[in-house]
């Protein structure tokens, strides 16, 4: 069960931090969503190559 809820927990982070990426697209910072973007691919490398399109 442990595995199973680290990857829900994994899973609920990554969700967060693509959700904060999109709002600061819409909010038109582009420069500060492309480096987030740019971090998120660094930490989760086997990620969609654009998860947020």
């Amino acid at each position: 069960m442990a595995g199973h809820e680290q990857a829900r927990t994994e899973a609920d982070a990554q969700a967060k931090w693509l959700a904060e990426i999109a709002e600061l697209r819409r909010q038109g910072r582009q420069a500060e969503a492309e480096a987030s973007l740019a971090a998120f691919r660094r930490h989760y490398p086997h990620a969609a190559a654009d998860p947020l399109r």
